[in-house]
């Protein structure tokens, strides 16, 4: 009818007879608003249920918290007689992270105090594993390709194995594992005592606390300042945008902080390296409040940009690892090693300070097939127990080392259950147990408490007491706890193995370190104040300093410490 004139169009673009285009235009227009009033309804419905739900989420939180102030948390209820694959799902399109009704359970405030549990003398053992079934298909090896940029972190190599033994560590546990008690206390140590420090403070520029604590503490990192303030990395400096500015600013910053060493007087304006580091990253750009962690990554990051010269750089490896090497944890550590420098110069003065390697150990339940995956990283955030912890409550850093590499279970229900693990060469899901352990160590070890949590919508600090020591040991928490692996030893053999150039340095390492600077965050989830205790080697003893304030140190404060930096003794 289009086609021979019989139809015409009206101005809505909606086809219409020639002989009757205003009555179907009206009913056009009635179907229109009976669209839009009932999707409005269903708009309306919809509001009231989630308005309802969020209601009964918010008094749960609160029961949790043990507070009657209500705010919004993303908690599905309970209370709602439905399967988890229903809350879960009901979860996503809320937007909202789904707790299972049991661990709510366990958040819980108890109705009476419980009994005392008994700290455990056995070592925990690990599961048995499951006896091999016949049905599940052999893993085969895997290699996951490096990521095509300098950026940290790095790329991760696979490899799998069918092991004698499930390879998990387990731990000595002073206490149950699903158990801290508040009255377990690591006996408590101050600072030396001493005169004035020789140290000398930073001025704020405006909420600058948190850059200003981190570069105390770098400051304290002796092998890191003496190449950066000596200007070691000129001849692999890289030019072109804006490239250099970084580390020739942190260099600038370490020199004058030196020269007035010991004099006081003004203290060191670091305006230029603000505005260079918010230039690279505009999350630092302006004069807000920001993490002090998140800080000290991006900066070492662009450090690393600005002297990653290419002449470095390992070619891409020509043939793969072996199928005996496959099995070697030594030898998956150098190929992984030898992956993240083709894109990162084994020269720079970063990973050869900061840069260690973490082995994650997944074993499938299903056949005992197991798969490792070595990775890279510029320090550790060290999670806190699931169980909430009071503010006057204490617990060790040895704890939560224990927490970071605790085994992990995936439990799947069904072969499409995503709750599981699934395998690269598996088409199903499975029940498997994870394990991350430290594999090769650092010259300087970064572990950051992770205080700042969230629970869906709502987020708020873990102030409780950690104790730490002046001299920590890490072998407990490494895969080859017999034999420890210095990551300076890795790159000295591939400068050698490529580059004919390189100092002989011990293969493997003691895995002991000794304290040189602590960050502290005093407020909360909203705002704070950072501050820095360091170690002064001239005096030989430690500083407190906030910002322009430099004072002798009495003791650790277990309260507000958030990051530690590690020296390897």
């Amino acid at each position: 009818q289009y086609m021979k004139g019989e139809l015409g169009e009206d101005d809505r673009g909606h086809l219409t007879s020639k002989d009757d285009d205003k009555p179907n235009l009206l009913e056009i227009q009635k179907n229109e608003e009976a669209d839009r009033l009932r999707h409005e309804a269903q708009r309306q419905e919809v509001f009231e249920k989630r308005s309802a739900e969020a209601v009964v989420q918010n008094n749960m939180f609160a029961a949790v918290l043990g507070s009657s102030k209500s705010s919004p948390v993303g908690v599905v209820s309970p209370t709602e007689q439905k399967d988890e694959k229903y809350l879960r799902l009901q979860a996503k399109l809320n937007g909202v992270q789904y707790v299972p009704p049991a661990l709510v359970q366990q958040l819980l405030p108890p109705v009476a105090p419980p009994a005392p549990v008994e700290p455990a003398a056995s070592e925990i053992v690990a599961p048995a594993r499951v006896t091999p079934i016949a049905q599940c298909p052999t893993l085969a090896p895997t290699v996951i390709a490096p990521k095509v940029s300098p950026s940290l972190p790095s790329p991760a190599v696979v490899a799998v194995s069918r092991p004698a033994t499930d390879g998990f560590l387990t731990f000595r546990n002073k206490q149950s594992e699903s158990t801290y008690a508040a009255s377990y206390s690591a006996p408590a140590w101050s600072y030396p005592s001493a005169g004035k420090p020789s140290r000398i403070g930073l001025r704020n520029l405006g909420n600058t606390c948190f850059m200003n604590s981190v570069l105390q503490c770098l400051y304290s990192v002796s092998s890191f300042r003496s190449d950066i303030e000596g200007e070691k990395y000129l001849e692999d400096l890289q030019f072109g945008g804006n490239k250099g500015r970084v580390v020739n600013s942190l260099a600038e910053v370490f020199r004058n902080m030196s020269d007035r060493s010991g004099l006081g007087g003004v203290p060191i304006d670091p305006s230029n390296l603000k505005r260079t580091i918010g230039e690279r990253n505009e999350s630092f750009s302006g004069f807000s409040q920001q993490d002090a962690s998140e800080l000290f990554l991006s900066l070492i990051n662009e450090v690393h940009t600005d002297i990653n010269s290419k002449t470095w750089f390992l070619p891409p490896s020509k043939t793969p690892l072996a199928a005996e090497q496959q099995q070697n944890d030594y030898a998956l550590s150098i190929d992984s090693a030898r992956q993240y420098f083709r894109l990162n110069s084994l020269k720079s003065i970063v990973p050869r300070t900061f840069m260690l390697q973490t082995r994650s150990l997944t074993v499938c339940g299903k056949c005992g097939n197991s798969s490792k995956v070595i990775n890279t990283e510029m320090g550790l955030e060290l999670p806190f127990p699931d169980t909430p912890l009071k503010q006057n409550e204490i617990i060790d850093i040895e704890t939560l080392l224990r927490q970071y590499c605790k085994k992990e279970r995936f439990e799947a229900t069904g072969p499409n259950d995503s709750q599981g693990y699934k395998y690269s060469r598996c088409n199903h899901y499975v029940n498997a147990d994870r394990q991350t352990t430290l594999f090769s160590l650092p010259k300087i070890l970064t572990l950051t408490l992770k205080r700042f949590k969230s629970y869906g919508n709502f987020a708020d600090k873990i102030s409780c007491c950690v104790s730490f020591p002046k001299e920590l040991s890490v072998a407990p928490f490494c895969a080859n706890e017999s034999n420890l692996l210095s990551t300076d030893f890795i790159i000295n053999l591939l400068r050698k193995e490529q580059f004919d150039s390189g100092s002989d340095v011990p293969k493997s390492s003691a895995g002991k370190y000794r304290l040189v600077g602590i960050v502290n965050h005093r407020g909360n989830i909203h705002g704070g104040h950072y501050t820095a205790d360091v170690f002064d080697k001239p005096r030989n003893s430690w500083a407190s300093i906030s910002d322009e304030v430099c004072k002798a140190a009495d003791k650790p404060d277990r309260a507000l410490a958030y990051m530690l930096f590690y020296e390897l003794s």
